[in-house]
């Protein structure tokens, strides 16, 4: 690899530990299925010391950029997304970090437009998905699966527009030299996936990646270390998720964690990475993906 190197930090799933008591009005939905698995399950899993902690861990590498790839909330309440904005605030820049949205930001009817309202300039100039921000040769494109759904449900959608979309983008970007890095929650179709967490037109997606190629595919929402491939057109391309940012449950791929990607071009212009997977104070695995 060359000297030249861009560093991608990659986190997802914080689910903000900290849900105060919304009023009752606020529970006449799906949250109050939420507001239960967190007071009995996620409160104790998901801490904010755990949460500093990996931060403050990150930021020690000095990445030149973070993705937060979604599920920043439990319950998308207002003030869940007002603190957690405020928490990003205190730690990113829009100029060093893109943030998408997961399944839980849309947690209700109506909730995910506050949610992105708040994404302004961690999307770029866009409002719209695919967006794309470029870092020289590296081009993050956002896509959004995040909808509400039935209880019980966790699954997400692109629809046919951002798919066809996408592959414009992906062309686009492949002819113009850049390295092509898809920012997206749910994650893709080859991953196993529980039924009811999957992308439903993760098949559809999956053509598209194949066809048209990428580099880098980063998602969330399985709480894990992952790493797998795609032989596409244009060469081998690397999906790559993370465990959530403040699971105090340290159990094989699970537990707090990230991915710092140390990503340049080798002397003919190909793409690769060193990945070093990370939990707080220790490198657990670094993997070369050429």
């Amino acid at each position: 690899m060359q000297n030249d190197k861009f560093t991608l930090a990659h986190i997802t799933d914080i689910h903000w530990p900290h849900v105060t008591m919304p009023v009752p009005t606020l529970l006449l939905n799906k949250r109050i299925i939420g507001l239960c698995n967190w007071m009995f399950k996620r409160k104790k899993q998901h801490t904010m010391e755990v949460l500093n902690a990996l931060i403050a861990d990150l930021k020690a590498h000095v990445p030149h950029h973070t993705l937060l790839s979604g599920d920043l909330t439990n319950l998308a309440l207002k003030n869940e997304i007002n603190e957690v904005f405020e928490w990003v605030h205190t730690h990113f820049t829009p100029e060093t970090a893109t943030v998408i949205a997961g399944n839980h930001d849309a947690y209700v009817p109506f909730a995910l437009k506050p949610f992105l309202n708040k994404l302004e300039g961690f999307m770029g100039d866009s409002a719209h998905f695919p967006f794309i921000r470029r870092f020289n040769k590296i081009s993050i494109i956002g896509l959004n699966t995040a909808h509400p759904t039935w209880p019980f449900r966790a699954v997400g959608w692109l629809g046919d527009a951002q798919i066809a979309a996408l592959k414009e983008v992906l062309q686009a970007e492949h002819e113009a030299g850049q390295c092509r890095i898809i920012a997206i929650h749910h994650p893709p179709a080859h991953v196993p996936c529980p039924p009811h967490k999957r992308l439903l037109d993760g098949d559809k997606l999956h053509e598209v990646l194949v066809e048209t190629g990428f580099e880098f595919l980063l998602y969330g929402h399985l709480h894990e270390f992952r790493q797998t491939f795609l032989n596409t057109a244009t060469g081998t391309g690397y999906c790559l998720s993370v465990p959530s940012a403040s699971d105090s449950y340290i159990h094989g791929d699970k537990g707090a964690g990230y991915n710092l990607m140390h990503i340049a071009q080798d002397k003919n212009g190909r793409w690769q990475a060193q990945v070093e997977s990370c939990r707080v104070g220790q490198s657990v695995n670094i993997t070369n993906l050429i």
